[in-house]
C-alpha cells in the first residue's frame, strides 16, 4: 500500500513542478504540515499529500489533456467535488477492477456495477443493451379528483379518478405511455389534442370513456412520418368513443 501511494505521490508531485515550470509560476512552495507534504502557492494550497491512507488532495483544478492511469494503485476510492477534465481518466484496482473510464466527451464507461445513494437526472437518452432490465422500481400514481391536463412530464404515470375526470393528454411525442384507473362509478374521460387520434375512434380530436369502477387502459404513442395516434396496448372493460 506505501508503495503505491509514494508512486502516485513521486507523479503528482513531478506533475506540479512541471505544472509551474511551464506556467512560470516561480513561487510555488512546499511544507509540512501536521506529517502532510502540502503545495502552496504562498496564498493559497495547490495540493497535499497526506500522511496516511488519505492520498492525494487536490485544493484547485487540476486540468489532465493526457491519459490517467490508476489501474495499478490500491486507493479506497477517488472523489472528484469539481469534477474530471480530461482526454481520459481511467480507474480500475482500486475499484475491486471494476473500470471507470470518463472520457473527454463527458462519457462514463463502467465494467462493474453503480451504486448511488442520491438521485440522478438524466438530460439525455437511457440506452440499454437490448437485453438490459430495469428493476426494483415503482410507477407513479396520480390520485384525481378534478379534471387534469397532462404534460410530457407525467410520462409513466398511472391516474386513478375518484370523481368525474376528464383527461387531456399532452401533444403526442412517440414513446409516451400513460395509464387510467376508474375509481368510482363515475366518468372518466381521455381527450386528446385536435391534431391527435386515440386509435379505435372516429377521428381526431376524439375522447374515449369508462364509467365503471375497475376498469384501465394504458395509451403508448407511436409516431410514424406525419402520422400520430395513441395506441392502447392494455384495456381492461370497455372504452368507447364519446364522440
Amino acid at each position: 500500500m506505501k508503495k503505491q501511494i509514494l508512486k502516485v505521490s513521486a507523479f503528482f508531485i513531478m506533475l506540479i513542478c512541471v505544472a509551474a515550470w511551464c506556467q512560470g509560476v516561480a513561487n510555488v512552495k512546499s511544507k509540512w504540515s501536521s506529517g502532510d507534504l502540502v503545495f502552496y502557492d504562498g496564498t493559497n494550497t495547490i495540493m497535499t499529500i497526506k500522511n496516511s491512507t488519505n492520498g492525494v488532495l487536490f485544493d484547485q483544478v487540476v486540468d489532465f489533456d493526457g491519459t490517467v492511469d490508476f489501474s495499478d494503485a490500491t486507493v479506497p476510492a477517488f472523489n472528484a467535488t469539481g469534477g474530471i477534465n480530461s482526454a481520459t481518466a481511467a480507474f480500475g484496482g482500486g475499484y475491486g477492477d471494476t473500470g471507470i473510464t470518463v472520457t473527454a466527451a463527458g462519457n462514463l464507461s463502467m465494467n462493474g456495477g453503480l451504486v448511488v445513494d442520491g438521485n440522478i437526472t438524466a438530460n439525455g437518452n437511457l440506452t440499454g443493451d437490448g437485453a438490459s432490465v430495469f428493476t426494483g422500481f415503482i410507477r407513479d400514481v396520480s390520485v384525481c379528483v378534478s379534471d387534469q391536463t397532462l404534460t410530457g412530464e407525467m410520462n409513466g404515470r398511472v391516474f386513478y379518478s375518484e370523481n368525474t375526470i376528464t383527461y387531456l393528454l399532452p401533444a403526442a411525442a412517440g414513446g409516451d405511455v400513460y395509464s387510467f384507473i376508474v375509481g368510482s362509478d363515475t366518468d372518466t374521460w381521455v381527450d386528446c389534442n385536435a391534431s391527435d387520434r386515440i386509435f379505435g375512434t372516429n377521428g381526431d380530436g376524439q375522447r374515449i370513456t369508462s364509467a365503471t369502477q375497475g376498469e384501465t387502459i394504458t395509451l403508448t404513442c407511436v409516431q410514424t412520418g406525419g402520422t400520430v395516434n395513441w395506441y392502447p396496448i392494455a384495456e381492461k372493460g370497455t372504452w368507447t368513443d364519446d364522440n
